[in-house]
């Protein structure tokens, strides 16, 4: 199935450069018919549906129920009574904002596969074993890694975390669209999650964050399992890595039940051995109350580790996976870069 798509413009070399771009790289998606005239769209549209109607601005067209009018602005904005689409942008962007459109009003599966539904998604869960270890550029480097061979999202669900500080892209939705389609179960999520997918140069699929972190907070344990779920049987990725904060959350908690892989990053200090003694105590408890088991799946990586002033954790018998130096006057993005190309992760398999 695909989306039917009908374009209507009188500037025609602008409209044949579009269609050419949506046709080479979205072919599998879109179902494209173009119009310069008026009579020729309604007689058109009298004998066949479509779903979005992208026209210019100063044109008109009447759209029947369940077919979405859209118009190509030569302004940035839009009035949620009359959509558009800034007409002057890279064409990728003018393809995720019809998808976003599309998957506001319809439940309808396109082109995905999900592999028999069998999907072997690796999810990575990182999380900081004290304030200050650098779980999130540990999170950054090991998916910039993945990046190289696999199709990997990196998913930051920290409070107050933003991602595009270091990874860029272009784009104008965020993680609030994911949630919203989340909460309202309507619409078609797949579509929403690939709308608002952002690529990174390094070639790591994320999102931008959200906008308040009170919609983060609203999200729930069963909610994050929906959009785990989803991830699994849609076909986009091959591996997850999920970077959260450390206290308690309900979506937290369903990470633990879902990531394949836990990493605690510390970084040797007093601190990573006494909030370890507390975190343990917490996972203990968490294994009891919920009937599952959590520890097997935990190794440690040591982040900004000094032999010279740091110690392993006290009591701790995890596996540690890996480690990287703490690095001097360099920036984050250096960081994320060094640590992906260096053998920081070399006894993990990856």
């Amino acid at each position: 199935m695909k989306i039917r798509l009908v374009l209507y413009s009188l500037d025609r070399s602008y409209m044949e450069h579009l269609v050419n771009y949506l046709s080479i790289h979205h072919g599998d998606t879109l179902e494209i018919n173009i119009f310069n005239e008026t009579q020729a769209l309604e007689d058109y549209l009298k004998d066949y549906r479509t779903d979005i109607i992208l026209l210019d601005q100063e044109l008109s067209c009447k759209a029947e129920k369940g077919e979405r009018l859209i118009r190509l602005s030569e302004e940035r904005g839009s009035d949620p009574e009359d959509p558009v689409i800034f007409k002057y942008q890279r064409e990728e962007l003018i393809y995720k904002a019809i998808l976003n459109a599309f998957a506001s009003g319809t439940d309808r599966i396109l082109h995905y596969s999900n592999r028999d539904g069998e999907m072997e998604v690796g999810i990575d869960l990182f999380l900081p074993l004290n304030g200050g270890a650098g779980a999130s550029t540990v999170a950054k480097a090991y998916a910039v890694k993945l990046a190289s061979n696999r199709k990997v999202l990196y998913l930051n669900l920290e409070l107050f975390g933003d991602c595009e500080k270091t990874l860029k892209a272009d784009g104008q939705f965020s993680f609030d669209d994911i949630l919203y389609a989340v909460k309202n179960r309507r619409g078609n999520l797949t579509l929403k999650m690939e709308s608002a997918l952002k690529k990174s140069r390094e070639g790591v699929f994320f999102y931008a964050p959200s906008e308040n972190p009170v919609n983060l907070m609203d999200f729930t344990e069963q909610e994050f399992h929906q959009l785990v779920d989803e991830i699994r049987k849609n076909g986009m990725f091959d591996c997850v890595v999920l970077d959260m904060d450390g206290f308690p959350s309900p979506w937290m908690q369903g990470a633990l039940k879902d990531a394949d892989r836990i990493w605690l990053v510390a970084d040797g200090t007093a601190a990573s051995s006494e909030k370890y003694d507390r975190f343990r105590k917490y996972i203990v408890a968490l294994e009891k109350r919920t009937q599952s088991r959590f520890f097997p799946k935990m190794r440690i990586f040591y982040n900004k580790y000094s032999r010279r002033t740091g110690s392993p954790v006290n009591g701790c018998d995890l596996p540690v996976v890996g480690g990287s130096p703490r690095y001097e006057y360099v920036e984050t993005d250096a960081i994320i870069r060094n640590m992906a190309e260096s053998d920081a992760f070399e006894k993990e398999r990856v």
